[in-house]
């Protein structure tokens, strides 16, 4: 039986006490505020306000001060001027770190964007930095190393990930345990003794079992215990989803060893359902402006769109373009004045041209901060917007 939402209540975020004062950052609702209602997410909304706001912080953490705090990778996200996680926006994050010799612990890109990490101090190494002066003819090359698995879609990206459980005690009654799952519509419950100390779970099958076998009811849940499955915050997703199947429930450890949340399979359909509507309506673009650009161009011209560093491929129909070509060949004005008969705004046609470009970007890399009600707004207009230009072309015939 697939479990239902495992939706154990809203993240405990940690007391106002452990959170230091620092100016008030925008909330969603206030930076979708700040940028008209068809700007895509990801684009700056405000200033880069970054080192203002981490710099009180780095100094809390000096020496002989407490040694690190929670803060919101949200905040962190709105303080770089952005709605959304994005490489500028993360580009200006890890500098800022960087600069005031601070982490993030997990990495702030690892965990989802409404969850907490843990900023402390930079541990400082203390060898010695050793200089080999170059020969005045020898030029020795620099490489860059980077480490490509920091950006690699993580357990803690899902939001479920970060909503801390509820849980009951070892030898706890299990009519409490009952009641909380009946409350809450919860299909298992993890017996903890504390944040760290996770004993096990309880299912309605561990319920079940224990009664066909034994007759009666169990008198409290140490007697019904299952076997608890974890995984790390930090592994990779899809290495996790055959487990998260196959168990139905596994519970997410981060590296303070804490459980910040329970994953099951509603967790990650919901997640896929968040990006397939996307998709759908994208797909859907894409077709009509295959329409549009058949009605009115010429295959020549068609043809002519493809990107010009691009030489190793053919472009014989409107079928072979890519996006990215779609938005050159309606950018070019005078093919545009020429061909295009339709009494359409350009300036209109190619700005929807680009709201959609930048969701799709969001989309096609999978980004686990998933796809806002705004966005899909963005789409839906966009999408009627086009099909109003496509029944314009077809009456043009």
């Amino acid at each position: 039986m697939s479990a239902p939402p495992a939706d154990q209540s809203a993240f405990s975020p940690p007391t106002a006490a452990a959170i230091p004062d620092v100016a008030p950052v925008l909330d969603e609702s206030s930076a979708e505020a700040t940028t008209s209602p068809a700007t895509p997410s990801g684009l700056a909304v405000s200033g880069n306000v970054l080192r203002a706001q981490l710099t009180p912080l780095a100094e809390a953490l000096a020496p002989g001060s407490q040694e690190s705090m929670p803060i919101r990778v949200r905040d962190l996200v709105e303080w770089s001027g952005y709605r959304r996680r994005r490489g500028k926006a993360e580009q200006l994050i890890e500098a800022a770190l960087e600069d005031l010799g601070l982490i993030t612990v997990p990495d702030f890109r690892d965990s989802h964007i409404s969850g907490f990490v843990v900023l402390s101090k930079r541990r400082q190494s203390h060898e010695p930095t050793t200089i080999v002066p170059a020969t005045q003819n020898t030029v020795e090359p620099i490489t860059v190393s980077v480490d490509r698995s920091e950006h690699i879609l993580k357990v803690g990206r899902l939001e479920a990930a970060n909503r801390s459980p509820k849980s009951v005690a070892p030898g706890s009654p299990l009519e409490d345990a009952i009641a909380i799952m009946l409350k809450y519509n919860f299909s298992q419950l993890p017996i903890m003794a504390n944040e760290r100390s996770l004993r096990g779970m309880i299912n309605w099958q561990s319920i079940a079992r224990f009664a066909i076998t034994n007759g009666t009811l169990p008198n409290n849940v140490s007697e019904c215990m299952d076997t608890a499955i974890e995984v790390s915050f930090e592994a990779a997703l899809f290495d996790a989803m055959p487990t998260i199947i196959e168990k139905e429930c596994v519970f997410v450890r981060k590296r303070d060893n804490t459980i910040s949340g329970i994953i099951t399979p509603t967790d990650l359909s919901m997640q896929f359902k968040e990006m397939s509507e996307a998709f759908i309506k994208i797909g859907q673009i894409e077709t009509i402006l295959r329409i549009i650009i058949e009605t009115y161009y010429p295959r020549e011209i068609i043809c002519a769109a493809k990107d010009p560093l691009d030489e190793a491929r053919t472009v014989s129909t409107v079928d072979d373009l890519t996006f990215g070509e779609y938005k050159r060949l309606f950018e070019n004005s005078a093919n545009w004045a020429q061909y295009f008969k339709a009494k359409i705004s350009r300036r209109i046609f190619i700005e929807t041209l680009e709201e959609v470009r930048v969701i799709r970007n969001d989309v096609m890399h999978f980004d686990p901060d998933g796809i806002e009600d705004l966005e899909l707004d963005i789409l839906s207009t966009a999408l009627n917007f086009f099909i109003t230009v496509k029944d314009m072309a077809v009456a043009d015939r």
